[in-house]
């Protein structure tokens, strides 16, 4: 492989470790912003509850945008499963909200 090739090659490695990298500190953000929405769903706290579901369902979606884009099929499968899980919380958070109001 030329040396262009390797560079390239060690580039794509690092982008993908990289969005990698990304999915998985949003996941954590939905995974704290979930927990807290619930928190504040309980308490009657229906404006801050309904921005952490607003936040967690942005980042769903850019989660689900970037997901065909991970080469890996083993991290795309746990990232995948990982934002079925968020998606069911998601739901019940919602429905919490809905329960509260």
């Amino acid at each position: 492989m030329s040396d262009l090739g390797r560079q390239i090659a060690d580039f794509t490695l690092q982008a993908e470790e990289d969005r990698c990298r990304t999915l998985e500190a949003e996941l954590q953000v939905c995974a704290a912003a979930l927990s807290l929405g619930v928190m504040q769903a309980a308490f009657g706290l229906r404006d801050s509850a309904d921005y952490q579901l607003a936040l967690v369902q942005n980042f769903t979606e850019t989660i689900q945008q970037a997901l065909p884009t991970i080469q890996n099929a083993e991290f795309r499968q746990r990232f995948s499963e990982d934002l079925i899980h968020v998606e069911q919380s998601l739901s019940g958070l919602r429905k919490r909200i809905a329960a509260r109001s």
